[in-house]
């Protein structure tokens, strides 16, 4: 279990009024309050704003908490730069996210952390949320998300995005194996379900069923102010995961990887991303072919006794131990999961 929590909290204000200034020291409160027995720590990241954070005198006092670390970016290059920029500056394994104007509930990261400890395997863990309208409560209700792997691969096919970005505690070490938010410009201001589809097509998530997220919902947000990019980043997002014929089968197939392979099942699911993001042609044993086809339906999945009568000549082989390289003379590159298990060790 990765020992210690690293909250990034962006920050862009021009000019913030009473109403921005007091939903940011809530934002800042319910992070901190927070009662958990791993170390925290909570790293606002200073988008350019004219304004800096640091020079807000409402948010002295937090900025004085040794558990409060202000990162202050030079200029503003949007909200991806910011959290990518969060990520190489985080002290801890584990990364919690939150909004300036959201707010956590008592017992978040408490529960998300039993979570973790029940299931070395799980990488990410969201919750459900409660949809805020200050300008009118009456519009106000609650989103229940709650459910395992399979049911969050449901959901982005159902609804698109199926995490709540401020709710979300995951692995450190799998946003750093998928690079991170993605930079592309056709993923603009949807780039945490462009980091999510990736994540849920290889690596276990949860969803919790209770509400530990106040999301605020105003006229103001990026979600209001760029709805058509968003809805634009959201359908490229989606488009990747399009790609897998029975998304919900996804867990059943890496399982039967990890059986077949003799590993964990997070250290499958590295090794199935690897061999996806680096390798376009796939070789897998008989046993093993209906598992890795529905999982690399947009690579070349090849059963290994064809290879003679492949023109590729680079491959990744979904096999561990030794094995005659002699059968495969006409390839100039066949690598493995130990080779990847081996360069992780490094």
């Amino acid at each position: 279990m990765p020992e210690g929590i690293t909250t990034i909290l962006p920050l862009f204000s021009r000019d913030p009024g009473p109403a921005e200034i007091s939903l940011l020291l809530r934002a800042v409160e319910s992070v901190l309050s927070q009662e958990c027995d791993l170390p925290l720590e909570l790293l606002i990241v200073g988008d350019g704003s004219e304004l800096p954070a640091g020079a807000l005198p409402a948010l002295c006092p937090a900025l004085n908490n040794p558990r409060v670390r202000l990162l202050r970016l030079l200029r503003n290059r949007g909200i991806t730069y910011a959290l990518n920029s969060g990520l190489t500056q985080a002290r801890y394994p584990l990364i919690a996210r939150i909004d300036a104007d959201d707010a956590w509930r008592p017992g978040k990261l408490a529960k998300q952390v039993e979570l973790f400890r029940a299931d070395p395997d799980v990488t990410l863990v969201a919750s459900s949320a409660r949809l805020v309208h200050p300008g009118n409560p009456q519009l106000d209700r609650d989103d229940l998300r709650g459910g395992d792997w399979a049911h969050a691969l449901a959901l982005s096919q159902r609804i698109g995005c199926p995490f709540w970005h401020s709710s979300v505690l995951a692995r450190r070490d799998v946003f750093e194996r998928l690079g991170g938010y993605p930079q592309a410009a056709r993923f603009h201001h949807a780039e945490d379900f462009a980091l999510w589809v990736h994540w849920m097509r290889f690596f276990k998530v949860a969803i919790c069923d209770q509400i530990f997220l106040d999301y605020t919902v105003s006229d103001t947000q990026i979600s209001a102010r760029f709805n058509r990019q968003q809805q634009r980043g959201a359908r490229a997002a989606q488009r990747i995961l399009e790609v897998l014929p029975v998304r919900v089968r996804v867990p059943e197939a890496v399982r039967e990887m990890a059986g077949a392979l003799g590993l964990d099942l997070l250290s499958t699911s590295k090794v199935l991303f690897t061999a996806w993001r680096y390798y376009d042609n796939i070789l897998a044993d008989p046993g093993q072919y209906e598992a890795a086809a529905s999982l690399f339906p947009d690579r070349a999945v090849h059963r290994c006794e064809d290879l003679h009568t492949l023109l590729a000549d680079r491959f990744f082989y979904l096999r561990r131990g030794p094995f005659d390289r002699r059968q495969f003379e006409s390839a100039r590159t066949v690598h493995t999961p130990d080779d990847v298990l081996r360069a992780a060790s490094r």
